[in-house]
């Protein structure tokens, strides 16, 4: 037989009929197959994306960004209440509340440099309700003891 000719139809046999079946039976245990080894890859990506999350979550003491109602407030309370205008602003996630140190703008008179005390704040903000959050200063540690949530 030449590789260009057609099979007739008459020389498929019965044996043929039930190679098909099994064929066809085969293939769904094949789905099962491919189940028994992605699953266990997949618990395992998921376990570690889990692990991963749980690993780089904010802790105490840690750089967060704050809510914009909390950043606006802040910013407010500096307006008002210090009467400066805040130029840095870096919020620390404390147990149960947030500390931020602020740099403020420089005072004309008397002149003082940046980073002098004066231009120093450091806060303390606790929520007090939806979107609602309660400031208070607190006096400015120097050198060592200038460390969040304490």
């Amino acid at each position: 037989m030449n590789i260009f000719e057609t099979p007739d139809e008459d020389k498929f046999d019965e044996k043929d009929k039930v190679r098909l079946f099994q064929t066809v039976n085969e293939q769904a245990s094949s789905a099962h197959h491919y189940a028994r080894v992605l699953l266990p890859i997949a618990a395992f990506v998921l376990v570690g994306l889990i692990a991963f999350v749980f690993i780089t979550r904010k802790g105490v003491g840690d750089e967060i960004m704050p809510a914009a109602a909390m950043r606006s407030q802040v910013y407010d309370y500096m307006l008002t209440t210090e009467k400066r205008a805040p130029t840095e602003m870096t919020f620390f996630k404390c147990d149960g509340y947030y500390w931020i140190k602020i740099l403020a703008e420089p005072k004309p008179f008397p002149p003082s440099l940046v980073l002098d005390d004066v231009n120093q704040f450091r806060l303390e903000v606790r929520q007090a309700g939806d979107d609602k959050w309660q400031v208070s200063k607190l006096p400015l540690q120097t050198g060592e003891n200038d460390v969040p949530c304490r």
